[in-house]
């Protein structure tokens, strides 16, 4: 039993990771290029680690998929890649057409430059 738990909590720490660290790129994006992330109506700009974690497990039930932290940190990565117009992305949505699509594509990072296409470049905002 104290492997179970040593083993549970090992994971919960590693998701409490990936949540502050979804934070700090959540902020980025924010403040310096007016780009919001949300889950499901629900902001991730200023959300404490354990919010962001129940924001998740409020889109795994409302997608009845699983919608991981690991999956939205990806594509969050990938979205900080690119030179995005302001704008307001749902990592509910895309995360679930990932979950859908994303075997059609090389990495999230091609998977992003896809889906945002419209708004990716100078041109469409300066």
């Amino acid at each position: 039993m104290n492997n179970t738990y040593e083993l549970k909590l090992k994971e919960w720490n590693m998701k409490e990771k990936a949540a502050v660290e979804l934070s700090s790129i959540t902020t980025h994006l924010w403040y310096d290029k007016s780009v919001e992330l949300i889950i499901f109506r629900r902001n991730l700009v200023d959300a404490r680690a354990s919010e962001i974690l129940n924001h998740h497990l409020y889109a795994q039930r409302f997608l009845n998929r699983p919608l991981t932290i690991e999956v939205s940190l990806a594509l969050t990565k990938a979205i900080n890649e690119l030179d995005l117009a302001p704008s307001r992305i749902d990592l509910g949505r895309l995360g679930s057409e990932w979950l859908s699509e994303g075997s059609n594509y090389a990495n999230e990072l091609e998977f992003v430059k896809d889906k945002l296409k419209e708004f990716i470049g100078c041109d469409k905002w300066c």
